[in-house]
């Protein structure tokens, strides 16, 4: 398993950085970008509503030239967007949000396929789960909990 700075989402919208002994602590490469992709803020499409005082969002590392790096597609998802309320739409829109978030990993063939489900499991909160079918036919599977907690 190929290995990664270690990545927790606390369930606040945040990502915690593990440290131990002034150093990163390794962690699961494939949690990472998964992580990484899901809550990096993607930039809000043209049609898109976006949140009053925001900005159209995406992230600063998407102006670099990346076609030499082989990623010319913007980094993140549109979560940002959603107004945290958990409503049968939103619920929708977190697998969608997710699943064009991860599609990067079906192009790059790193893996056979993923697939992406939502839920709320309780009146306020969506949950996710992300199940990857890797190139050696292993299955892992992500969840993601508590997707619409807002601070």
């Amino acid at each position: 398993m190929a290995t990664d700075i270690q990545l927790s989402y606390n369930g606040a919208e945040d990502l915690d950085i593990y440290v131990q002994n002034g150093d990163f602590v390794s962690g699961d490469a494939l949690a990472t970008a998964i992580l990484v992709s899901v809550f990096t803020w993607a930039p809000a499409r043209n049609d898109d509503v976006v949140p009053d005082g925001m900005g159209r969002g995406g992230y600063w590392g998407d102006g670099v030239e990346s076609a030499p790096l082989g990623n010319p597609r913007p980094i993140g998802s549109r979560l940002w967007l959603l107004d945290g309320k958990t409503t049968d739409e939103n619920v929708r829109l977190v697998a969608e949000y997710i699943r064009e978030s991860l599609d990067w990993m079906n192009s790059d063939n790193r893996i056979q396929s993923f697939e992406v489900s939502a839920d709320r499991p309780e009146p306020n909160r969506i949950n996710a789960m992300v199940s990857v079918v890797l190139a050696n036919s292993a299955t892992r599977r992500f969840n993601i909990a508590d997707i619409t907690n807002r601070k």
